[in-house]
């Protein structure tokens, strides 16, 4: 009986602990994260705490203390390639993040809110400035939650599961303007910890951004979206770390409409199955970039213009990119835009041809339209094939300041170009030099066909020798 009692008393103990022990548990692996993230240019700050029994709930606050590391976080190798008002904005907005887990350790997912509440003083101030008569509508906004990201992030699988809560924002002035945003049925899922993800996929049913004025109306609107990104590091067959971050996204269809009301103009653009893939490749001390775009429709109108394209596709990869010329000079381009200084500009050129110092390869695998139709009338397709080779020369500096031609003793090049003998036909009525393109040209049945290649110095076409 005695022992019977004392296996209950210890019993209750470890009960009544464990949440006390889970709780440290839990907040070691999200301080050790918080950590992480705050790497990233996310400089959280925590404005409360509650815990009971079972359940501890967390408030933070953040600003982003530095946005090329957050975007750098988000993007990988896009750091700095933000607009500098995209920028400005973001630096502006305060985020809260409601975070609530279970004491005992891995019994639930941990539970996270993320939401915009408010802007800085400094944006404010600059949107009253201007007169913008819709910003205080949206601040209200903003506050009351308008925009939030829900995640129940499993700490033992490191996985997660979330959505966007859905967005139906319209506001309406006296003079008749309006904003209308609207984002229905976000969902996302991945893997990874919070500070570096290894997967993400998500799906979004419909986007729609509208604004209207006395001038001038805009729409864009995006139709089942769909995207998944990667990230895979570790080391290749041949012994060698290496990273690669791969992301493709899917949209049904895209509409792109503006309305000149003032000159009377107008201009759509829809496309129809757009699938676009960015990959990139970090190995050693070189980078290596590849994407594509195929859109199976195009269809461009204005009240002058019908042009339509169908099964649109664009391939291109860069290679040999030297890794931390290439980061240096994204850092001076995001500097660029928001500064036009002398000096700015001259620290960009000297590190664009450093970038060129060290070599690097561009290719077109494919660059195509099956057919292109104007006015009701189809003109055929045209197809391009292209590879440029600029070959490292460590004193091409010293000699670019003499001439800048001095770069094109150091590319190499090849381009196949098929078009159809009607969009020649067309394109020589308007440019009529075009006729000396004929010169070594190939012919098929319906095409014309270019060989051009450039190597060492010597300039052919199809074979035959034009410049040596």
């Amino acid at each position: 009986m005695k022992k019977t009692l004392l296996y209950f008393i210890i019993l209750l103990i470890i009960v009544g602990i464990l949440p006390m022990i889970g709780n440290k548990i839990v907040e070691y692996y999200v301080e050790k994260e918080i950590k992480e993230v705050r790497s990233k240019g996310i400089n959280l700050i925590l404005k409360s705490e509650k815990t009971s029994y079972l359940y501890t709930s967390r408030e933070y606050e953040f600003m982003l203390s530095d946005v090329e590391a957050f975007t750098h976080y988000l993007t990988k190798y896009d750091a700095g390639m933000l607009p500098p008002y995209t920028e400005e904005l973001l630096k502006s907005i305060v985020f809260r993040v409601d975070m609530k887990y279970h004491n005992i350790p891995f019994l639930e997912s941990i539970s996270i809110d993320i939401y915009p509440i408010d802007f800085s003083k400094k944006i404010i101030n600059i949107f009253k400035e201007n007169g913008n008569i819709f910003f205080k509508k949206f601040e209200n906004f903003i506050g009351k939650q308008g925009i939030l990201y829900h995640i129940d992030y499993n700490l033992l699988r490191e996985n997660y599961t979330g959505y966007i809560k859905d967005v139906d924002y319209q506001e309406k002035s006296s003079d008749g303007s309006n904003v209308v945003f609207t984002l229905h049925h976000a969902l996302f899922n991945g893997s990874g910890s919070f500070s570096t993800l290894k997967s993400l996929k998500m799906n979004i049913d419909r986007i729609i951004l509208s604004t209207s004025g006395k001038l001038k109306d805009t729409t864009v609107e995006i139709h089942n979206f769909s995207s998944i990104s990667s990230i895979f590091m570790g080391k290749k067959p041949e012994d060698s770390m290496g990273e690669v971050y791969d992301t493709s996204m899917n949209m049904n269809s895209i509409i792109f409409n503006v309305k000149d009301k003032d000159l009377s103009k107008m201009l759509t653009l829809e496309v129809e199955n757009a699938d676009v893939n960015i990959s990139l490749e970090q190995e050693n001390k070189k980078l290596k970039n590849k994407s594509y775009i195929i859109f199976e429709s195009l269809n461009l109108k204005t009240k002058e213009v019908n042009l339509e394209m169908s099964e649109l596709l664009y391939s291109v990869s860069m290679s040999n990119i030297d890794t931390v010329s290439f980061r240096e000079f994204q850092s001076l381009l995001a500097q660029a835009k928001s500064s036009s200084s002398v000096d700015v500009l001259n620290n960009l050129k000297v590190s664009a041809i450093n970038l060129l110092s060290h070599g690097l390869k561009i290719q077109v695998p494919e660059l195509s339209v099956q057919n292109i139709n104007f006015k009701g009338e189809d003109f055929g397709g045209l197809k391009l094939i292209s590879a440029f080779n600029i070959k490292e020369d460590k004193s091409l500096a010293a000699k670019m300041l003499f001439s800048p031609l001095f770069i094109v003793k150091n590319i190499d090049f090849k381009v196949q170009l098929k078009v159809s003998k009607k969009i020649y036909a067309t394109f020589v009525k308007e440019v009529p030099l075009a006729l000396l393109a004929m010169i070594a040209i190939k012919q098929t049945k319906n095409d014309l066909i270019y060989n051009i290649s450039y190597i060492n110095g010597n300039l052919k076409i199809n074979g035959n020798p034009i410049l040596n």
